[in-house]
């Protein structure tokens, strides 16, 4: 999202020009006297200490408003001005400051109500003239179309995420082995894969903003030939964004390719509203509903979940940090009576984080772990499966050029199961290089 370009001299110009302060107390006035002249970033820190102290403050709310805007802290910025508007509704230069925040932010909705607030307080032709290149701004940032190419190269020393052990026992027919093909063993073995992503968006009217994307992938392993696979997806989207709430309601499809036959379709329709909690943390709760068709089978099924993540980004410690974890439960139904071993129940825990090591290079970190309990007994094991799978992924993000960044990723996944056919470990390498254009 592109940010408008903002000086510390042009906010206080604006200020002079609209902003007509009450007497300070004498410690607030000494506070805002000791930041006088000093850089943003400076004044940020300064004031946001002080914030239990005083905010509420007008002087205060503008002071920190504009202190958080300039330094590029623009949801502490809006908080700030919000409260500022709020004890003094008259004041142009705090809706100017707040519209200012609201467009850095990329609520442009938010940001053309705060500006008609400006113009209707008569204020000089110098805001007038501000007023209008940020709307030519706006204007530019309602629609955008963007998109990547990527290319891995990766190698699994389980591919086919089979099972080590062959040949297996049922229990209903204990002397009889089952001996697996290799393609459905732990074998190890060398992909390389290409993809495309295609998205646009734009800003309805109100509060409204519509998204569409398009996807493509390949993959083609060395020596599993039979488990190429290809997948086409698309997906649609409305979202409605007010000040620190948002509501997206959102359709995908996605068509997946095994050995250039199509083996399995997902519809999927979702919902979810996240809240900023402030201007560093985030909570998100949503909803998901997935229709399975087994395009060379007759077990279909539907899937739902429900669950919530919660983000928060530490910009004042080392490597500034952002941490989110999340909970999810849902079932998963076969259509069909015949096939319903298939069918589970599943519960599942996220953890993750990001650390920024420099201005070109970001590792990351994620745990995840879900648990399933099927729902009929296995016609061959005799017994209802249960499960637990691991999932541990490590990496990083290294930008090499503008819009070109590689990304070598470890993962690591342990699926235990009470199944021998079902319980299997891989440990994958990719290394892949992304373009991103827009």
């Amino acid at each position: 999202m592109r940010k408008a370009q903002h000086s510390r001299y042009s906010s206080l110009l604006i200020s002079l020009l609209l902003l007509s302060a009450p007497a300070l107390a004498n410690e607030l006035d000494t506070l805002l006297a000791e930041i006088t002249g000093k850089d943003a970033e400076t004044s940020y820190n300064r004031l946001i200490n002080a914030e239990s102290q005083f905010a509420g403050t007008p002087s205060f709310d503008h002071a920190l408003g504009v202190a958080a805007l300039e330094s590029g802290h623009y949801s502490e910025a809006s908080f700030a001005l919000e409260r500022e508007v709020a004890a003094d509704p008259n004041n142009a230069s705090a809706y100017l400051e707040l519209g200012r925040a609201y467009h850095a932010m990329g609520d442009y909705p938010a940001a053309e109500a705060a500006f008609q607030q400006v113009e209707a307080k008569n204020p000089p032709a110098e805001v007038l003239s501000i007023l209008a290149k940020y709307r030519t701004a706006q204007s530019a940032e309602t629609s955008k179309l963007k998109g990547s190419v990527y290319f891995t190269l990766g190698r699994s020393n389980n591919l086919p995420a089979g099972p080590a052990e062959s040949p297996l026992y049922f229990p209903i027919e204990p002397t009889t082995p089952v001996t697996l093909a290799d393609y459905q063993q732990a074998k190890a073995d060398r992909y390389t894969m290409a993809g495309a992503t295609l998205s646009y968006y734009t800003t309805l009217s109100g509060n409204w903003i519509a998204d569409m994307g398009i996807g493509a992938l390949t993959k083609h392993n060395h020596r599993f030939t039979n488990l190429d696979n290809d997948q086409f997806s698309a997906n649609l989207g409305a979202t409605y964004q007010q000040q620190n709430d948002r509501v997206r309601f959102g359709l995908a499809y996605t068509k997946n390719y095994l050995d250039n036959n199509a083996y399995l379709s997902d519809t999927q329709a979702s919902i979810d509203w996240g809240h900023l909690l402030s201007p560093n943390s985030e909570i998100t709760i949503y909803g998901k509903l997935n229709t399975y068709n087994q395009l060379q089978s007759d077990n279909d099924s539907k899937r739902w979940t429900l669950g919530s993540r919660y983000v928060e980004s530490f910009e004042d410690l080392p490597f500034k940090p952002m941490l989110q974890t999340g909970f999810y439960f849902g079932s998963q139904k076969s259509k069909q009576s015949a096939n319903n071993y298939t069918s589970n129940h599943f519960l599942g825990y996220q953890l993750g984080g990001l650390w920024q090591l420099n201005e070109k290079t970001a590792a990351y970190l994620t745990l995840a772990y879900e648990w399933r309990k099927y729902l009929a007994t296995h016609p061959q094991y005799l017994s209802t499966r249960k499960d637990g799978q691991w999932d541990i992924r490590l990496g990083m993000n290294y930008l090499l050029a503008p819009h070109l960044t590689i990304t070598p990723q470890l993962s690591w996944t342990k699926n235990r199961s009470n199944q021998a056919i079902s319980q299997y470990k891989q440990t994958r390498f990719d290394l892949t290089v992304k373009y991103d254009f827009e």
